[in-house]
């Protein structure tokens, strides 16, 4: 069993993303991506009340590569959630994404670009901890920001799918006549429960460094990113599924496991059904 959870972001909102790249052969040219609403995974198209439109970004980074590359060559760039990176960083064989070139090799640099924070940006949405050198492929190793992966392996406390108070109004006159308004489709609530999650993985305050540390993103990065504005996607062993987050649980307000320790701690997601895939 699994459960990883993968918040959608904005690129006008949040900043441009940047990275060097230098093929084997040819010149070294700076990409970047200004503009766009992605997520690890597409939830495009997924919508009851409002329209969800974030594209996978490895998609748009293949495309980006391939159009900066000196010898037009082609790339290939895969994102896979099970793939685990390897302790410590900087070692990994496998990891979430995974870029690769047809032919030849090729360096990826983010301490290197125009605006160093573009590039930092850009590392760890790809989950990388540095520089990499030349080779014909390079994968993640820390799991990239906006991704979680919850060590329970499953959610708790579910709800289910339900409508929220609002949706009928009725009233009575003095004789008994009935009168009522109300929607044929409500919005959908669907609330649960992440529990026995270690501190570093709960507080920002407590992470580790990236460099040794493959989770460096905490549920409270998750809620200060997310908040009521951005969908994220929740991958369980029996359905995907989109949400937005509600109140009372757009705020930071993770519960001890028990009342003496911090060891652990459990998260509650309130939230509105966006869709399934």
């Amino acid at each position: 069993m699994a459960l990883y959870i993968e918040a959608g972001w904005d690129f006008a909102a949040q900043g441009t993303v940047a990275a060097k790249l230098t093929e084997n052969v040819g010149g070294t040219v700076e990409l970047t991506v200004t503009t766009g609403k992605y997520c690890h995974t597409d939830i495009k198209g997924i919508g009851t009340i409002a329209t969800t439109d974030y594209d996978d970004f490895a998609t748009q980074l293949k495309t980006r590569l391939e159009a900066a590359s000196p010898n037009a060559r082609t790339y290939t760039v895969t994102w896979n959630r099970t793939k685990t990176p390897e302790a410590p960083p900087g070692s990994a064989s496998t990891g979430p994404y995974q870029i690769g070139v047809n032919t030849g090799t090729f360096k990826l640099e983010f301490s290197n670009v125009a605006t160093p924070s573009q590039g930092t940006a850009m590392r760890r949405v790809l989950g990388f901890v540095g520089d990499r050198a030349l080779a014909a492929d390079h994968r993640s190793d820390m799991y990239p920001y906006y991704f979680l992966e919850a060590v329970t392996g499953a959610k708790s406390l579910v709800s289910d799918d339900y409508e929220p108070d609002g949706s009928t109004t009725e009233a009575h006159t003095p004789s008994g006549a009935h009168y009522s308004s109300n929607v044929t489709t409500a919005i959908l609530h669907h609330d649960f429960t992440i529990q026995f999650e270690v501190k570093a993985k709960t507080h920002k305050r407590n992470a580790p460094a990236e460099a040794v540390a493959v989770r460096p993103w905490t549920y409270q990065h998750f809620c200060e990113h997310v908040r009521g504005r951005y969908p994220f996607l929740v991958v369980d062993s029996s359905e995907s599924t989109v949400h937005f987050m509600r109140t009372p649980h757009t705020e930071f307000r993770p519960r001890r496991d028990s009342v003496d320790s911090d060891a652990l701690w459990h998260w509650p997601f309130t939230t509105i059904m966006e869709g399934r895939l």
